[in-house]
């Protein structure tokens, strides 16, 4: 697959599904640390409850996980994809805040970055595949 597919695939994951992520690994942080699951067999409401619980936690493993990838990229790459899809800034605003003036120079270090976090980030191995569909 090139490049440009890798990024254009990388990108609509983290503008998607990863925003699911962030926004449930911040409610991870704020349940109540003394929840605990139920060992409980069934299907009753309390298993419906740990799986929700379950599902925050998980999201919060995704975020670090993708936080990590993140710190091993050179920093500019690193604070071009931390300002566009943790802090949700447009692209005019990443340029300024990374000093770079040129388009092309951005979208260029952009899309390498996106291509790094794609090849680094262990279930996006996957979407350099044709056809393959998002793990998450």
């Amino acid at each position: 697959m090139s490049d440009q597919k890798t990024a254009y695939n990388t990108r609509h994951w983290l503008k998607g599904d990863f925003q699911m992520f962030l926004k449930k690994s911040k409610l991870a942080t704020v349940l109540p640390s003394s929840m605990q699951l139920s060992d409980m067999p069934g299907g009753g409401p309390a298993v419906s409850v740990d799986d929700k619980l379950v599902g925050y936690f998980e999201a919060k493993v995704v975020v670090d996980t993708v936080c990590n990838v993140f710190s091993v990229l050179g920093h500019k790459q690193k604070r071009i994809l931390e300002l566009c899809f943790i802090d949700g800034l447009e692209d005019w605003q990443v340029m300024e805040r990374v000093e770079i003036e040129s388009e092309p120079t951005y979208y260029r270090t952009k899309q390498k970055a996106l291509v790094e976090f794609a090849e680094l980030y262990g279930p996006f191995n996957d979407l350099r595949d044709e056809g393959s569909e998002y793990l998450f």
